[in-house]
């Protein structure tokens, strides 16, 4: 085991997300137009044996998922530009809440994506497995939202926040938008563990 000498990281966290964790604090942002402003730096203690990489804890047998229409047309928000798939699931939505939607699209916008690079679908609105969505949607990045990824027939589980790759395809599960969206101690962890997350998925 490494020698653990320090439980302090420099963790590189966006504007837009800063902004969104700490709704009552100042953030300065550089109002010209088309320049970038730079990165605010937050210094965060971190669990020591924290880690957003690792192999699955467990393999597990296939899980059946619910039965679902092999012809039922996929109702999807985004342009899947990037091949990225967002599954989301939302009830009494056709896609996504107008708050969830607002912080995702601050997600995507801090790794330089926007919805012409994903496919949002929503769990909650269709019945849908992993196996029917990527015969139609051939996602190499699967970004899971409050969706188990056993639920939709993938054979191992793992936990929030770990970037999980399989098949050629890279996974990651995180609690749903709507549990990420506000500003309490437990959020703002969970959405910083989020976004350094991204950060191995995207800036490789």
């Amino acid at each position: 085991m490494p020698h653990q000498s320090s439980h302090f990281e420099e963790i590189d966290i966006p504007a837009l997300l800063l902004a969104d964790m700490y709704p009552h604090s100042l953030v300065l942002i550089d109002p010209v137009e088309n320049k970038r402003p730079a990165k605010p730096v937050f210094i965060a203690e971190m669990p020591a044996e924290a880690s957003f990489v690792a192999e699955p804890e467990v393999d597990l047998p296939t899980i059946k998922p619910a039965p679902v229409a092999e012809n039922q047309p996929i109702a999807k928000l985004g342009g899947f530009a990037k091949k990225i798939l967002v599954l989301v699931n939302e009830e009494d939505v056709l896609h996504i809440s107008d708050h969830s939607l607002e912080l995702l699209s601050k997600m995507l916008a801090a790794v330089q994506l926007s919805l012409a690079d994903i496919a949002l679908i929503n769990l909650a609105a269709q019945k849908l497995d992993l196996q029917h969505i990527h015969r139609e949607l051939d996602a190499e990045i699967n970004l899971f939202f409050g969706v188990e990824p056993s639920s939709m027939g993938l054979p191992m589980r793992f936990p929030h926040f770990q970037v999980q790759n399989w098949n050629n395809k890279m996974f990651l599960y995180s609690p749903s938008l709507r549990e990420l969206n506000g500003s309490s101690e437990d959020q703002t962890n969970q959405k910083r563990n989020l976004w350094a997350s991204l950060k191995v998925i995207f800036r490789k």
